[in-house]
Parts: C-alpha cells; sequence; structure tokens
C-alpha cells in the first residue's frame, strides 16, 4: 500500500479472501429464498445479450433466485437462454425498450427483492433514461435490498448531472453501486477522458464522494473500488477482458454476492471487492484455457462455475 498522487491511500484487494467469499459454504438448510433474490432490470431489442449475461453471472454467484425484467419484444430471445431464471416482460411483442410507463410494474417487481441490477442493454432512448431517473428517485423502489447495482446505460442519464446522482445515493444511503469504465465517469464528471485516465484515483475518489456511501467502482487496468473514503485496487484480471459484455457479468456477480443471506456478506464494500477480484480471476483462468486475446464474456461465467479453494 502507499500514497498516490492524489494523497489516497491505496491497499490492495487481497484475492485469496475474495475467494473465500465466493466459495463460502452455505447454511445445511438453505434454500432458494434462503440465498437471496436478484432483479435484472436490463435489454432492448438488439441488445439482450447483456441482460442474459448478467443474470447469468448472478446466479453464477449464488443468487437464488434471479429475475429477469425485459421489454416484451425480447422474451422469445431470453426465453431458452435463461431456463433458470424468471422471466418478466412488460409490455406486448412490440415493445421494443423500457419507458416511463414502466415505472410502477418495475417498482412492484423491486419489491422484496435482495438486490438490483439496473443497466446492461437498456439502450439510451428518451423514455428509457426518464424511467431509470423516475425510479432511482423514489424511496418506493427496491426497498430492502441490500445493493442497488447502476450500470452500462443505467448510467447515462445521469450524464453531466452527478448532483441528481447523489439524490438517489442519499435515498438509498450505502446502497448504491456505480461500475463505471473511464468514458462512463468522464460523462458523470464533466471531465475530459484524458484527465479521468491521467489520475484515476481522483476520478475514483470523485465517484465515491456521490455516493453516500455506496461503493463506486471505476473499471479497468487494475480497476478501483471506492467507498467512505477508502480506496481499494485490484490485480487480478487482464487485458483480454476488454471485450463486449464483461462488464454486464461484473454486474452480475456483485449482486449474485450481495444478495447472499451469509454474515459474510454483510459488509457491502467487502462484497464489491470480491466480486471484483473474482471477475479478474475468471478472466484470467479464460486467458490460461484460451490466451487473453481469444476471450468472451461468456467465457468468464463458465470459469465462475470452475472456482476451487
Amino acid at each position: 500500500m502507499g500514497l498516490t498522487d492524489s494523497h489516497m491511500e491505496i491497499r490492495l484487494i487481497n484475492a485469496d479472501e475474495a475467494l473465500k467469499l465466493y466459495l463460502r459454504p452455505l447454511d445445511p438448510d438453505a434454500d432458494k429464498f434462503a440465498n437471496g433474490s436478484v432483479l435484472v432490470i436490463a435489454g432492448s431489442y438488439g441488445m439482450t445479450g447483456a441482460a442474459v449475461l448478467c443474470a447469468k453471472a448472478a446466479m453464477r454467484s449464488g443468487a437464488g433466485l434471479v429475475y429477469s425484467a425485459l421489454p416484451g419484444a425480447c422474451l422469445r430471445n431470453v426465453e431458452n437462454s435463461l431456463p433458470e431464471a424468471v422471466k418478466c416482460p412488460l409490455g406486448d411483442s412490440g415493445k421494443t425498450y423500457f419507458d416511463i410507463d414502466d415505472a410502477d410494474r418495475l417498482t412492484e417487481l423491486s419489491g422484496r427483492k435482495d438486490a438490483v441490477v439496473i443497466g446492461p442493454g437498456l439502450g439510451r432512448e428518451a423514455g428509457t433514461q426518464k424511467l431509470v431517473r423516475k425510479l432511482l428517485s423514489s424511496k418506493d423502489f427496491a426497498p430492502d435490498a441490500k445493493a442497488v447495482v447502476l450500470d452500462a446505460n443505467g448510467l447515462f442519464p445521469y450524464t453531466g448531472d452527478a448532483v441528481e446522482l447523489k439524490r438517489a445515493a442519499e435515498i438509498r444511503p450505502g446502497k448504491l453501486i456505480i461500475t463505471p469504465h473511464e468514458g462512463e465517469a468522464s460523462r458523470l464528471l464533466g471531465e475530459a477522458r484524458e484527465r479521468i485516465k491521467e489520475d484515476r484515483v481522483r476520478a475514483a475518489r470523485m465517484l465515491g464522494e456521490l455516493l453516500c456511501g455506496g461503493s463506486a467502482v471505476l473499471k479497468g487496468h487494475r480497476t478501483l473500488v471506492t467507498a467512505r473514503g477508502e480506496i481499494w485496487e485490484n490485480r487480478t484480471g487482464n487485458p483480454g477482458m476488454g471485450t463486449g459484455g464483461s462488464g454486464d457479468v461484473l454486474a452480475g456477480i456483485i449482486a449474485g454476492l450481495s444478495a447472499g443471506s451469509s454474515e459474510h456478506c454483510q459488509n457491502l464494500l467487502n462484497v464489491v471487492k470480491s466480486a471484483v477480484a473474482i471477475h479478474g480471476l475468471a478472466g484470467d483462468a479464460a486467458a490460461g484455457r484460451h490466451s487473453q486475446r481469444y476471450i468472451t464474456a461468456s467465457d468468464l461465467i463458465f470459469e465462475l462455475g470452475e472456482m476451487r479453494n
């Protein structure tokens, strides 16, 4: 550990401890309800793969039940890809993306869920952006969730409006998790991507300050996790993970681990750090099997199931 140019102490995420949490034993009497539930709000026509990857990663990370909310037109593409998930289509077969009219139904679905993911493959339609902001501004949305993970296009509605994102975090203190890459961090903070890249620690700190005790994950080489004034660096993973869908898998891992009822999962920052390390370990295992150049996001999910102490 040491001091950075931004005068914040960086600590290293312990991959061995992360693996212990990921492979923690289940209670002998655990059932699917005890193992936690996740709601994934994801997908739009042409981007259903993101919803599938996220939901599968949540399942593979320990969630007992995963509910996949998606626009009605996407049901056919997802039905056979997610046999274990509960599909929750909104609208009929002509509905290709979420919009503001879906707020009440999604709020209803979010009740009694242990973790919620919003964003993978949502698209950037104006109605979808209004929906995200409405959901996150409501105390009635995901009231029981231990974690609300805002990823990918779930972050886009807050472009240049960090104040509104902070308000959303204040409604659910300690529970909001954001997972931007440098481009998304640039939009959120209203700074050039080059500025984010040249001082990632500073950017991560600024993101963390928006979240009222929640966690910010600044993805990229040596992903940074920050919350409550702490900053942690990940040393697992490799460049081959820079491939479409990899971030969707990470969002699912965070949600799946967060949903667990184990006492080891009560510290949400610890869960987020562990998820980031496990994501990297899966990438390293995939690189060993295929080489870095040929990793796909689906490979990461496969390797999650191959983890051993």
